[in-house]
């Protein structure tokens, strides 16, 4: 589901949604780069270190993103400062519901808020890395998160609805 609104000054807001469970970029590790010969690549005397994530269903759902992002904007990348307002939902798990004839209905004790793994900062990095070079020429143009943003649980597809609006 794709749609492109105009705002009061002309300005376009890009809102998509991504559908799948939001994945987070997971803490980096060092990894030394291995020569063939054996021992590690160097540079002035020093071993080469690179950086990779933990969480290897990050890279799936980057591409998700900037597929849906792709489809919600063919424009020249943005340049300038941007609002990024993204709404993250994932399914309630069965025990936050009732059994038997009332298994429809949650529990008096189930949680309003998602306040558990995975961490909305690292949502939000993933799905920012993501916009860059497809809609945003880089994701330091994120000059403020929007008021509606955050974690939240769903009965239906989990999912990302994704807002970002020039400032």
């Amino acid at each position: 589901m794709t749609k492109t609104t105009l705002l009061p000054d002309l300005r376009q807001a890009i809102t998509f949604t991504i559908y799948g469970r939001p994945q987070q970029r997971g803490s980096k590790q060092a990894v030394l780069i291995p020569k063939r010969g054996g021992g590690w690549v160097e540079k002035n005397g020093r071993p080469i270190v690179a950086a990779k994530d933990d969480n290897p269903n990050s890279k799936a759902w980057m591409s998700q993103v900037r597929d849906a992002a792709r489809e919600a904007f063919q424009g020249e990348l943005i340049r300038g400062p941007v609002r990024l307002t993204v709404r993250f939902y994932f399914t309630r798990p069965k025990n936050h519901f009732r059994t038997g004839s009332k298994a429809h209905l949650l529990r008096d004790d189930a949680p309003t808020w998602h306040a558990q793994t995975p961490d909305l900062d690292k949502l939000t990095r993933c799905l920012a890395d993501s916009l860059t070079g497809v809609v945003l020429a880089d994701d330091k143009q994120i000059a403020a998160y929007g008021e509606r943003m955050g974690k939240f649980w769903t009965t239906d597809a989990e999912r990302a609805e994704v807002t970002i609006e020039q400032l």
